[in-house]
């Protein structure tokens, strides 16, 4: 039942962007936190960890948005600028928590990527959030650390 609804969906997806291109896109991100709050609600089996990914035995696992980073991924703007919306959630300005970040993570780490381009435009991307990031937390530890007069 669970995989009919899935496929269901899916095809769902694809015709919306068919019929109206560029609307999934526009409210992809409220999309994807609303499939974390789902994800919430399906997981109660006392874990307070949702991840990203489903995994099948004997298989690799996959992002649980793979399937819609798929299809809307048709030109190299699009997919940049799908990732891009996922990165701004790391950002620090945004007061996004940490399993909301894992879940994204994990999204990251599994979308099917048929272009060398996407990881590492990925990378590049992470390369400078964690330099700037970084730097901010370093200092605040430093501070935190040093000893008053």
């Amino acid at each position: 039942r669970e995989q009919r609804v899935s496929h269901t969906a899916d095809r769902e997806l694809q015709d919306i962007e068919k019929k109206y291109p560029g609307f999934i896109h526009m409210k992809l991100m409220q999309g994807i936190r609303l499939s974390y709050s789902l994800q919430m609600v399906l997981c109660q089996d006392g874990s307070k960890v949702y991840r990203g990914f489903r995994t099948k035995e004997g298989e690799l696992p996959t992002a649980l948005h793979g399937f819609l980073y798929s299809c809307l991924r048709s030109t190299k703007v699009t997919r940049r600028a799908i990732l891009l919306n996922f990165l701004k959630q790391f950002d620090d300005t945004q007061s996004t928590d940490l399993s909301t970040m894992l879940y994204l993570a994990d999204n990251l780490a599994y979308i099917p990527y048929t272009v060398i381009d996407e990881p590492l435009f990925l990378i590049h991307h992470i390369d400078l959030i964690v330099s700037v990031t970084g730097t901010n937390i370093l200092q605040a530890i430093k501070e935190s650390l040093t000893v008053p007069e």
